[in-house]
């Protein structure tokens, strides 16, 4: 099911009745909000828990196993990477600077949690219009995903070093 969806953006509602996804290799930056349940993932070797009304932040070139033994759902909003640089060049001759971007309750600072709490209140903003659907209900949509990503830019974002990017980038 799908709120907005683009190539460039999507933003999905989905409900799992409790499974298991193998690890996938991503291209694309997504951001997983749990509206319900609880999950684990394995991010590149590392075991997570996502609990209700929290998010994490998957980028792309990342390795990440979801599992639940519980139904859950989520919105999960997918992110073409070169959309995203492209959108966060200084100005229109600058080359976009490589980022990564790390975001997840075990890895916050002191500075960033009412920066992770403003995120969540944005990402409930979506249900009701996800439920309601009302009119311009798709531009509100883009503008709390566009805000979403300004905030984890600015907030949850390294600057990436020549050495640290994969070979042809």
């Amino acid at each position: 099911q799908f709120l907005a969806q683009n190539e460039l953006i999507s933003v999905e509602f989905l409900t799992d009745r409790g499974s298991y996804h193998a690890a996938q290799f991503s291209k694309r930056l997504e951001m997983i909000y749990l509206l319900s349940g609880n999950a684990g993932l394995i991010l590149d070797g590392t075991e997570m828990k996502l609990i209700q009304g929290e998010f994490i932040v998957v980028d792309a070139r990342r390795i990440c196993e979801f599992q639940c033994k519980e139904s859950f759902m989520q919105i999960r909003i997918s992110v073409d990477r070169s959309f995203l640089a492209e959108k966060l060049r200084a100005n229109a001759g600058a080359k976009p600077s490589a980022r990564m971007y790390v975001c997840s309750r075990e890895d916050l600072t002191r500075e960033q949690i009412p920066v992770f709490l403003k995120m969540c209140d944005l990402f409930k903003e979506l249900v009701p219009l996800y439920i309601n659907e009302p009119e311009g209900y798709r531009l509100r949509t883009e503008s709390i995903v566009l805000e979403l990503l300004y905030l984890l830019a600015g907030h949850f974002s390294i600057p990436l070093v020549k050495e640290d990017l994969p070979e042809g980038e």
